[in-house]
């Protein structure tokens, strides 16, 4: 069973919704099915809880709803973050052969062919990386075997409260992996840092990328041959841009590009 966490609070709600529909649009052309291959779990901030209609409108969509009381410290950092984020992990799954994969509220999920690969592979860890060995938070996977000795290693070897929980976490999940098997035990997922310029430009083998809020909605075609697309620039423009998000995610699902 493959788990899809999505942690969450009040301030993301309403983006989360269209991106939980953005992933079911995606299982429902993917080799995956809701209930059966795969489960999105939302968790979110006891502390700062989404909004009733939301809750009421992701369990509607299948998605299975549940609160954590560890601290978020902002954008997910800290060591109570990363236990608390490994903990969710371990309590999702069931068998040693599942996997959880973290993708962050304004992360759209528009291809699972990363994902057929890691169910298939050897390795215990998928996400975009860099060349200094971090993981993008944005999108990452962790199978089983990796889960109980991440969370002896943070309890053995704390983290501070500013630590941001995709280099930490992902620097030893990366470190952890390649020692069970080698190199071949971490699978990335190409990412593509430019921004692209003409149709289907999207790098040698790219699949995961930052939209490019400086050049507006007009370039969303350009995004639909990538996978996993990371729109938070444009929720930090405020609350008024956030009809520019959901316009861009319903034309990324739909593959609809006519009008502004």
């Amino acid at each position: 069973m493959i788990y899809l966490h999505y942690f969450t609070y009040r301030g993301h709600a309403d983006l989360l919704t269209w991106t939980c529909r953005a992933t079911l649009e995606t299982l429902a052309h993917s080799p995956y099915v809701l209930g059966r291959d795969i489960s999105i779990v939302v968790v979110d901030d006891a502390s700062n809880p989404c909004p009733e209609a939301a809750v009421s409108e992701l369990k509607a969509m299948g998605a299975t709803y549940r609160t954590s009381t560890f601290k978020r410290r902002g954008n997910l950092n800290g060591q109570d973050c990363i236990m608390g984020i490994l903990s969710e992990f371990k309590r999702s799954m069931r068998r040693k052969k599942d996997i959880a994969v973290k993708l962050d509220c304004d992360t759209l999920l528009l291809g699972t062919t990363w994902l057929e690969q890691f169910v298939k592979d050897s390795s215990a860890l998928v996400t975009g990386a860099d060349d200094r060995g971090c993981i993008y938070g944005m999108c990452y996977g962790l199978k089983a075997v990796l889960i109980d000795t991440l969370i002896d290693l943070f309890t053995r070897c704390p983290v501070g409260d500013r630590s941001q929980e995709d280099i930490y976490l992902g620097y030893r999940a990366r470190r952890l992996a390649q020692s069970l098997s080698g190199d071949g035990s971490f699978l990335p997922i190409p990412i593509w840092l430019n921004s692209p310029d003409t149709p289907g430009d999207n790098g040698p083998h790219g699949q995961l990328i930052i939209y490019n809020w400086s050049r507006g909605l007009d370039i969303a075609p350009l995004y639909t041959g990538f996978q996993v697309i990371n729109v938070c620039n444009g929720m930090h423009q405020g609350k008024t841009a956030m009809a520019d998000v959901r316009k861009l995610v319903e034309r990324l699902v739909s593959g609809k590009f006519s009008g502004s």
